[in-house]
């Protein structure tokens, strides 16, 4: 998880920026929103100016902070499990539900993707059993459980279709 929090933010933004400069000649769809993106970060630098923050401070604390808040999020929204339902996490307590739209109980917005954000906890409370039953269990009572857990180990073995599955003999 830490590796995700401190180098993953750096590892998407380079992984999308090489995908995307490979297909800026092909599309013209992507070079559109990149001359939009562009004009945005011209209004954005403006304001900073404005306020004497610079560039540099905003990318690293807001914009890769962002990132990294984000990473621990998507951490462990989803593991592979035989049911559909034992794939998707619920993280109970945390400060960060409200950054996160509570989308910290995931199975709840898999299962009431209509649903508006502020409406989760409630549909969570009102059947708490059965969701962790539906979900066999995966569920942790904070992000700061699973940070313990899994800050320096992998939380699962990472499964690519391109590589053979190993399995324990």
């Amino acid at each position: 998880m830490i590796g995700r929090i401190l180098v993953g933010p750096a590892v998407s933004v380079a992984s999308f920026l090489i995908a995307d400069v490979k297909r800026l000649g092909a599309s013209r769809q992507i070079r559109k929103a990149w001359l939009l993106h562009l004009v945005g970060l011209l209004g954005l630098a403006a304001l900073l100016r404005l306020f004497g923050i610079p560039f540099w401070l905003y990318a690293l604390t807001s914009a890769y902070g962002g990132l990294s808040i984000i990473a621990v999020r998507s951490f462990c929204e989803h593991q592979w499990a035989e049911s559909v339902e034992a794939r998707t996490i619920i993280v109970e307590k945390t400060l960060l539900s409200w950054i996160f739209l509570n989308n910290n109980l995931h199975l709840v917005h898999h299962k009431h993707p209509s649903a508006p954000w502020y409406d989760l906890p409630g549909l969570y409370a009102e059947r708490r059993e059965a969701w962790q039953a539906m979900n066999n269990g995966y569920v942790f009572q904070s992000y700061f459980a699973i940070f313990r857990s899994f800050a320096l180990r992998p939380k699962e073995p990472v499964i690519h279709p391109a590589l053979p599955i190993q399995t324990a003999p």
